[in-house]
C-alpha cells in the first residue's frame, strides 16, 4: 500500500472524527440555544430563587452572628458558667432579644440553646407552639452556623439558623459552648418568587428533601409527583434540562439545589420546539460534511507537500546509496527531522564512498598476501570460462599446496610462517611476470598454505608441465626466515577447462584431488586431474560416511593376537586389533578405513572405543580368575595431536580397578619424530602414568637413537616387512640383526610381528629376539578365545617351540 493510500487511511478518521464531534457539539451547543430560548426563564427563576433564599440565609446568619456576639449574649452565658444565676442579665437579654423582635417582624422566634439543644432563654411570636425536638441540630453542635427549614404549622414555614456561642480563655471564662437560633418567616420569600419571569411560563416549585412543596405556583399539588421525585437527585446536578413528562406532557424539568435542603424545580412544556430542532438537525449535517471534505483536502496538499515529497527524495537518495552512486541535492528542509535524516543521508553516502574499497578489499582480497581470495577467484574464474578462445588453449588451475606448512608455523611461528607466504607469493607473480603469464594469469590465496594458479591461453597440456615444473622449482628454492635458511616442497594439483570441468567449483575441486594425490605420492610433485581420482573420492566419502554410521552404532570390534616369549613359549601379552565389518562394504580392512578416521577426526571416537573395550576386557578376564593379560593398544598420531590421553587413560584404569602393567601403549615412530612441545609432553604424560611404550613398525619411519634416549621406550616391534623376507634377502637379515642389537643396547626388549613360518622363527631366535607374534602361532581372535588361550598358555606355542628344535 502506498504512503498516499496509508495518509488517506489515517487522515480519514483523524479528520472526519473531529469534525462530526464539532458538528455534534455544534448541534447540542444549537439544540441547547433552542431549548434555552424556552429554558432562560427556568435558570432566571431558579438563579433568582436561590439569590433570594441565599440572601434571606446570610441575613438570618449575620443577625444570628450579632446576637452570638452582643454583650449581653455572652454576659448571660459567662454567668451560666459561673453559676450565680445570671437573673439580672437574663432580664436584659430577654429585653434585647424582644427588642430584636418587635424591630424584624419576620423573625419568628430567637432563641439560646445549650450544647444540648435546650432552650435556655426564648423570644417568639405570640402563637407559635414550642418544639424542642425538632430545634436539635446534632450533637455536638456545628462549628459554624445550621440552616434547615421547619413546619411550625400548617400556616407558616420558617428558616432555621444557628450560630455558636464561644466565649474565649481571655474572658477568664472557659468551657462554655452554646448556640443562638434564629427562626425566620418564609412567606415574604413566597411572594417575591411568585412574580411573573420572562420567557419563562412555566411552573416554579420549591421541594422539601421528602418530597413536600413548600410553595407552588398555579394550580400545582403540594406533594411532587413520584416520577418527579426519583429525578429530582439526577436533575440537582445538571447542567442542562431533562425531558420527562409533567402533567401528562412532554416537558424540560431544570432543578437547583437552595440552601436549607430546599430544591427548586422548573418545568417547561416542549410543544413548541419540535420544527426549530428539526430544521437545525439539517444545517449541522450538511455544514459538517462539507467542512470534514475540505479539511481533508487541505491537510492532505500540506502533507503532500512537507512530506511526500521530502520522503520520495529520501528514498531517491537511499535507492542510489544502495547501488553506489553518489547522492544529489536533496530539497528537503534542514530545519526538521526529515532535513536532518537528508543531512546523515549525505554523510553516509560519504562515508560508504570511503570505506567501499577497504570493504571490497576485506571482501575479495587476501589480508597477508593481497592475492584474490577464495570468493573473488571463483568470480574471475566464470568470467575466464565465459571468455571466447581458441580451439587448443586451454585454461588451466594448478592447485599448490607447500608440503609440511605446519612444521614452519609450529616450530618457528606464525609469523615466520605467514612471511614465507608472502615471500612464496611474490616468487610466483616474479615467475608469471617472466612467463609472459603477468595479464593472462590469475594467482590467488585459495586458503593457508594453499594457492590457485589460474593460467589462461597456454597451448597445450605440455605447457602446463613447463609451469608446474618451474613452481615446484620456485617453490625448493631456499628462503632466508628469521636468520635462517628453510627449504620447502609443494605438491600441484593441476585441472583443465573444460576437459575436467565446466564451472569454477568443479575446477578446483578437481585440481584440489590431484594435489592430494600428488602429496600421497610422495610430494614435490604435480599431478593431472583423472577420473580414477574422481571415483576415488567418492569412495572415500562413501566410506566416510559409513564409517561414522558404523562408530554411531558401536559396529566396530576387537580380535585380540597372542604375544609369545620366544624361549619359553609363555603368553607374555596380546595385541588389540580393529576389525569393521560392514553390512554394505563388508570386510573392510584397517588399512583402508584408520587413514579415513585420521583425516575426519572420528579416530578419537575410535581410539576411545578401543581403550575402553581394552580396559573393561581385562578386568572381565581378571575377574574370571584367567589372570593379567597386558594389552598393547595401537595409538593413532592424530588422535595424539587431537588430544592428551593421560587423563582418559588414568580414569579407566581406575574405573576397572587395573594397574598400569595391564595397557601397553604402541605409537609410531612418526609421533616420536614431532618435535612440538605438545606431542613429547602427551607421550610423556602417558610413560609417568606407569605404561609401558612400544615403537610400533619399527625401522619404517624415522628410525633414530635419539627418540631412544629422549623418551622412556620400553618395547620395538620389528616390523612385518623385514619379517617377511628374513631368510630370503641378505640386507633384511642384516637390518634385523642391527635393530635387535641396537635394541639390547638401549636394554628394550624386541618383538617381532608377522611370524609365518618355522625357519623365521628360528632366525629370530638366534638372533635374540625376546617376543613374537604372527600367524604361526596364532591368528587374531576374539575375547572368549583368548581366554581359553589364557587358560592353557603352554598349549598355543609348545608345538611350534618344539619342530624350531626348542
Amino acid at each position: 500500500m502506498h504512503l498516499r493510500a496509508k495518509l488517506a487511511l489515517a487522515l480519514g478518521p483523524l479528520v472526519v472524527a473531529p469534525v462530526f464531534a464539532l458538528g455534534w457539539l455544534t448541534w447540542e451547543s444549537l439544540r441547547n440555544e433552542l431549548q434555552g430560548e424556552a429554558a432562560r426563564g427556568m435558570q432566571a427563576a431558579l438563579l433568582l430563587a436561590e439569590q433570594r433564599l441565599t440572601d434571606l440565609v446570610a441575613d438570618a446568619h449575620a443577625d444570628a452572628g450579632l446576637l452570638a456576639a452582643a454583650p449581653e449574649v455572652r454576659a448571660y452565658a459567662a454567668a451560666l458558667v459561673s453559676a450565680d444565676g445570671g437573673a439580672a442579665v437574663r432580664a436584659d437579654l430577654m429585653r434585647l432579644l424582644e427588642h430584636y423582635r418587635t424591630a424584624y417582624p419576620g423573625y419568628l422566634a430567637i432563641r439560646l440553646l445549650n450544647d444540648g439543644g435546650d432552650i435556655l432563654i426564648e423570644a417568639s411570636a405570640k402563637g407559635l407552639q414550642d418544639d424542642t425536638a425538632a430545634l436539635r441540630a446534632g450533637d455536638p453542635p456545628p462549628a459554624a452556623g445550621a440552616t434547615a427549614l421547619q413546619r411550625f404549622d400548617s400556616q407558616a414555614d420558617v428558616l432555621h439558623v444557628e450560630h455558636p456561642v464561644v466565649l474565649p480563655a481571655a474572658d477568664g471564662v472557659a468551657g462554655f459552648r452554646g448556640r443562638l437560633a434564629l427562626s425566620v418567616a418564609l412567606a415574604p420569600l413566597y411572594a417575591r418568587l411568585a412574580e411573573p419571569y420572562p420567557r419563562f411560563g412555566g411552573e416554579l416549585l420549591l421541594a422539601l428533601p421528602g418530597g413536600g412543596l413548600l410553595n407552588a405556583s398555579g394550580d400545582a399539588p403540594r406533594q411532587l409527583p413520584s416520577a418527579l421525585r426519583e429525578q429530582l437527585s439526577a436533575l440537582e446536578h445538571a447542567v442542562e434540562p431533562h425531558r420527562l413528562r409533567w402533567r401528562g406532557e412532554p416537558s424540560l424539568a431544570l432543578a437547583r439545589s437552595l440552601p436549607a435542603g430546599v430544591t427548586a424545580v422548573a418545568v417547561q412544556p416542549l410543544h413548541n420546539l419540535s420544527r426549530p430542532l428539526q430544521q437545525l438537525a439539517l444545517q449541522i449535517v450538511a455544514i459538517s460534511f462539507f467542512a470534514g471534505l475540505l479539511l481533508v483536502a487541505m491537510l492532505f496538499v500540506w502533507l503532500r507537500r512537507l512530506v511526500l515529497r521530502p520522503l520520495t527524495a529520501l528514498r531517491q537518495a537511499a535507492r542510489a546509496i544502495g547501488t553506489g552512486r553518489s547522492v544529489p541535492a536533496l530539497p528537503v528542509p534542514g530545519d526538521d527531522e526529515l532535513g536532518e535524516l537528508a543531512a546523515e543521508l549525505h554523510d553516509m553516502a560519504e562515508r560508504l564512498g570511503q570505506y567501499n574499497e577497504q570493504i571490497e578489499q576485506l571482501a575479495f582480497y587476501d589480508q597477508l598476501t593481497g592475492l584474490p581470495n577464495r570468493n573473488l577467484i571463483r568470480d574471475l574464474l566464470a568470467k575466464r570460462m565465459g571468455a571466447p578462445r581458441a580451439q587448443d588453449d586451454v585454461l588451466a588451475l594448478l592447485f599448490v599446496d607447500l608440503d609440511n606448512f605446519k612444521q614452519i608455523n609450529d616450530n618457528l611461528g606464525h609469523a615466520v610462517g605467514d612471511s614465507l607466504l608472502e615471500t612464496f607469493a611474490d616468487r610466483l607473480h616474479a615467475l608469471l611476470a617472466a612467463e609472459g603469464l603477468g595479464h593472462s594469469a590469475l594467482l590467488a590465496r585459495f586458503g593457508g598454505d594453499e594457492l590457485l594458479v589460474a593460467a589462461d591461453a597456454l597451448p597445450g597440456p605440455r605447457a602446463v608441465e613447463t609451469l608446474a615444473k618451474r613452481i615446484l622449482a620456485v617453490a625448493s628454492e631456499p628462503f632466508e626466515l628469521n636468520g635462517g635458511r628453510y627449504i620447502v616442497t609443494a605438491s600441484i594439483g593441476i585441472a583443465l577447462y573444460p576437459r575436467d570441468a565446466d564451472d569454477p567449483e568443479g575446477l578446483i575441486r578437481c585440481a584440489d584431488l590431484a594435489m592430494y594425490r600428488a602429496k600421497a605420492e610422495g610430494r614435490d610433485l604435480y599431478r593431472f586431474f583423472t577420473r580414477e581420482l574422481n571415483a576415488r573420492a567418492s569412495q572415500r566419502l562413501h566410506l566416510e560416511h559409513r564409517l561414522r554410521e558404523a562408530v554411531a552404532a558401536q559396529q566396530l570390534s576387537l580380535l585380540y593376537q597372542p604375544i609369545l616369549d620366544l624361549d619359553t613359549g609363555a603368553l607374555v601379552a596380546c595385541e588389540a586389533l580393529l576389525r569393521w565389518h560392514d553390512d554394505e562394504l563388508g570386510p573392510v580392512p584397517p588399512a583402508r578405513f584408520v587413514p579415513v578416521a585420521e583425516e575426519s577426526g572420528l579416530i578419537q571416537d575410535i581410539g576411545r572405543f578401543v581403550l575402553s573395550t581394552v580396559c573393561e576386557q581385562v578386568a572381565a578376564w581378571r575377574d574370571a580368575g584367567l589372570g593379567t593379560c597386558p594389552v598393547a593398544v595401537n595409538v593413532s598420531a592424530a588422535h595424539l595431536q587431537r588430544e592428551s590421553l593421560a587423563g582418559p587413560v588414568a580414569d579407566l584404569l581406575g574405573r576397572f580397578g587395573l594397574s598400569a602393567d595391564a595397557l601397553q601403549i604402541e605409537i609410531t615412530e612418526s609421533v616420536l619424530m614431532d618435535l612440538s612441545g605438545a606431542i613429547s609432553a602427551r607421550v610423556q604424560a602417558l610413560s609417568d602414568l606407569g605404561l609401558a611404550i612400544h615403537i610400533d613398525d619399527f625401522g619404517t619411519g624415522y628410525s633414530s637413537i635419539n627418540y631412544l634416549r629422549r623418551f622412556a621406550i620400553d618395547c620395538i616391534k620389528i616390523d612385518r616387512s623385514f619379517i617377511a623376507n628374513l631368510c630370503n634377502r641378505d640386507e633384511d637379515q642384516a637390518l634385523a640383526t642391527a635393530m635387535i642389537a641396537m635394541a639390547k643396547a638401549f636394554s628394550l626388549r624386541v618383538i617381532a610381528e608377522g611370524i609365518e613360518e618355522r625357519v623365521q622363527l628360528e632366525v629370530l631366535r638366534r638372533l635374540g629376539c625376546d617376543f613374537g607374534q604372527g600367524y604361526y602361532f596364532a591368528r587374531p581372535m576374539d575375547a572368549a578365545d583368548l581366554a581359553r588361550c589364557l587358560q592353557a598358555p603352554g598349549l598355543l606355542a609348545a608345538p611350534k617351540l618344539a619342530a624350531a628344535g626348542a
